[in-house]
């Protein structure tokens, strides 16, 4: 398995800090500590070698970023997209090397959640997995699911209670490439233009939901910060 970390947009550099998203200090701790580093299947189902950082050649930080990894994880992986993309789906495509399950993540909310769901999705035939937890708040990606199975995602379009936790997990990686010209000419998945990881599930049959609990959502703050 490996994971896509798309940091490649134009809210990479919190300029009022003065450092790249990932290294935000909250609570003594570094975002990108809390969040990928510190998730359930890191070190169990993934390693640092399995982990691919995209950024965007027009980004400050990006040099602050790649010396923390040098530092702390330097098997770690970085490529470089020279612009920016129409969204977060486009932008992780190039992390991709060879066909392997995948993980998206889009490194700003954490949770608890059991490594063993995610070691038997991997023994399961189900195309794809979808964190998500219950809210009333505006703004996310939401599913609309029956039983355990998603039957429709749709971006910043409340469908329902449930909000996916911007983490995903797909089958194939070479699927979810072969997917980009359906996406591209699907524009009802699109919002403002732009292709977000999550409608991309659309295409695809047997995804699962999984529910997660104590989830904490950084990226109001970060926001807030820019």
């Amino acid at each position: 398995m490996k994971c896509i970390v798309p940091y490649g947009g134009p809210d990479f550099y919190i300029k009022k800090e003065g450092v790249p998203k990932p290294l935000l200090s909250i609570n003594g701790k570094l975002l990108v500590e809390l969040t990928i580093f510190n998730r359930p299947w890191y070190g169990k189902v993934i390693n640092d070698e399995d982990i691919t950082f995209v950024l965007c050649n027009l980004n400050y930080g990006n040099d602050q970023f790649v010396k923390f990894l040098e530092n702390k994880h330097p098997k770690c992986n970085v490529t470089y997209i020279e612009n920016y993309t129409n969204g977060a789906y486009t932008t992780s495509l190039s992390g991709i090397k060879k066909d392997n399950e995948l993980i998206i993540d889009l490194a700003d909310i954490t949770f608890n959640l059991d490594v063993k769901y995610i070691e038997n999705w991997l023994r399961s035939n189900s195309s794809g997995l979808v964190p998500f937890f219950k809210t009333k708040k505006n703004g996310y990606s939401y599913i609309d699911k029956e039983g355990s199975i998603v039957k429709n995602i749709r971006e910043k379009d409340k469908i329902s209670d449930y909000a996916t936790a911007g983490v995903y997990f797909f089958r194939s990686s070479n699927t979810y490439t072969k997917l980009s010209s359906r996406f591209l000419k699907a524009k009802e998945y699109h919002y403002n233009g732009l292709l977000y990881v999550a409608p991309v599930y659309n295409f695809l049959e047997n995804v699962e939901a999984l529910e997660i609990e104590d989830e904490i959502d950084y990226s109001l703050a970060c926001k807030e910060m820019e």
